[in-house]
């Protein structure tokens, strides 16, 4: 079923205006799948694609914690261009509808986006009990402000704020989700390497871009030790045209779970797939770059690397590649 936008006005008193609802009509059990996540973090770094994808060349995720030290919260800030409240409507209804279906780059700084389907948001819900959107945009020389919610209880149903004119000239958008337990795999060093991990290839492209996860900079070059590229040449597979692939394998100066990042041409990674290489000493990260990838994720296909014959082949000329290094 198509999404279907419903807008109603709450009743309010008189003269003050009116909230805005937005409710995304699709099956209950669709918007559940889709927040179903493997790894809490998958939940986080969805958020922070989404910052790279609205231009921010600064994220920084804070992680809130009660008097145990437990966590309680999840805070991602971004310098962005925010979200124009008459977009709002339009973005947060749609699952696979959004401009970047039909986008390749950012609107302003021409970066190579990560989502295109518009499903990212509700990855969130993964992890947490209610999720609160502030942002900020440009609007006619000054910067307004407006706050999205929405309830992992009324899934697919958010309620849009007023809009407010701000004094301050800074775009963006902080995105704070209220955890529904203490995520434990969210916090300490290896959750900072994971996330240092899927966002290798973009921070070494694009290094005006600043990551900060807990208080500490993302630095994926402090952590590797040799970076190899190699071209895995021109691939046929069945139903699409012939694909273009190379690797990228980061070697890393410490341990790490051995991955396959797939990603689009450009290093953007939209999927993660466990190896099981033993090769001890040997600590790596490998990211498979094809134009082909994009395609895939676009027909769904990345989840089911097991069976898709097309991502099978590309899987299967990167194993070969690590084979003979």
């Amino acid at each position: 079923m198509n999404p279907v936008t419903q807008v109603r006005r709450t009743a309010i008193q008189p003269g003050i205006a009116a909230m805005k609802i937005i409710t995304v009509e699709v099956q209950p059990d669709h918007l559940q799948t889709i927040a179903r996540v493997k790894r809490p973090l998958v939940a986080v770094a969805e958020l922070i694609w989404n910052g790279l994808d609205a231009d921010a060349t600064h994220i920084d995720v804070e992680l809130r914690r009660n008097q145990m030290e437990g966590l309680t919260g999840v805070l991602v800030s971004d310098n962005g261009h925010g979200l124009p409240y008459n977009d709002a409507e339009d973005a947060f209804q749609k699952l696979g509808g959004s401009w970047k279906k039909t986008a390749l780059k950012t609107k302003g700084k021409g970066r190579m986006l990560h989502g295109q389907l518009g499903r990212g948001r509700f990855k969130a819900f993964a992890i947490g009990t209610s999720i609160i959107w502030n942002t900020r945009y440009r609007d006619n020389g000054g910067v307004s402000e407006y706050t999205i919610s929405g309830s992992s209880s009324k899934i697919g149903t958010f309620e849009v704020s007023d809009v407010t004119k701000l004094k301050s000239k800074n775009s963006g958008t902080d995105v704070d989700v209220a955890l529904s337990k203490n995520f434990s795999s969210l916090d300490g060093d290896q959750a900072w390497n994971d996330i240092a991990e899927e966002f290798a290839p973009y921070l070494l492209q694009y290094p005006d871009v600043k990551i900060t996860y807990d208080g500490k900079k993302v630095d994926p070059s402090a952590l590797f030790r040799n970076v190899a590229d190699y071209d895995l040449g021109t691939i046929e597979v069945p139903d699409h045209d012939p694909a273009t692939a190379h690797l990228s394998i980061i070697e890393w100066n410490q341990t790490t779970d051995r991955a396959l990042f797939l990603c689009d041409e450009s290093g953007v990674a939209l999927h993660k797939i466990s190896v099981g290489i033993h090769a001890p000493g040997f600590e790596f990260t490998a990211y498979l770059k094809s134009p082909l990838i994009r395609e895939l994720d676009a027909e769904g296909s990345l989840v089911f690397e097991e069976i898709d014959p097309s991502l099978n082949l590309l899987i299967e000329a990167t194993w070969l590649q690590e084979v003979n290094l």
